[in-house]
């Protein structure tokens, strides 16, 4: 009796390798099986693809598909998770929607009374999102206007904000706070600041 010529199918086995949850996460195929790799000539190709090419909903927008092939087409997906380069953000040990809330009501109240006292990881995460109500103020166009009003709480803030501010900061571009490092707060030690406009 004369065996069928038609290789069979090549079983791949992977295994995770993976360091840091923020840095990489990358699945490699082991080696097929003995006889049956060299069944197939010992064949066998690796493709990434770029997260670009292959998205998924799944998974983040960091995330790639590797596909290995070996022999006939058998092939897996394995996931990649590139590196976050330039992508550094205070997260203030708070989820998405509450960082942002957080970010809002800060950058309201400064805008209200001028000089608040928070800690110092809040005061420089806040220094971005009011130096851009300040410039949306310079520059004073309605659709400006109406951005400020989506992210300010204080929609009478946003009104006299826009009256105020091209005439108060004219001759300065950007940098429109400054922080002063003041004794650590009782209790957690936290290391505290005041974030006042210039």
């Amino acid at each position: 009796m004369m065996l069928s010529a038609r290789p069979r199918p090549v079983r791949v086995v992977s295994r995770v390798v993976s360091s840091s949850a923020s840095s990489t996460a990358v699945r490699v195929p082991n080696r097929a099986f003995g006889a049956q790799r060299r069944q197939m000539g010992g064949r066998a190709s690796s493709n990434l693809l770029s997260a670009a090419a292959a998205p998924s909903a799944a998974l983040s927008a960091a995330a790639c598909i590797v596909t290995t092939t070996v022999g006939n087409g058998v092939s897996n997906g394995a996931i990649a998770f590139m590196m976050r380069h330039r992508k550094k953000l205070a997260k203030l040990g708070r989820p998405a929607d509450q960082r942002k809330a957080l970010m809002r009501s800060l950058t309201t109240e400064l805008l209200r009374y001028g000089r608040i006292k928070t800690t110092q990881a809040k005061a420089k995460a806040m220094r971005k999102p009011v130096d851009h109500m300040i410039t949306l103020a310079k520059r004073g166009t309605d659709w400006d206007m109406v951005q400020a009003m989506a992210y300010l709480y204080d929609k009478q803030l946003v009104k006299s904000l826009f009256e105020a501010v091209p005439d108060r900061y004219s001759d300065r571009e950007g940098g429109y706070t400054r922080i002063y490092k003041t004794m650590p707060r009782r209790g957690d030690n936290a290391p505290m600041a005041i974030i006042e406009l210039v």
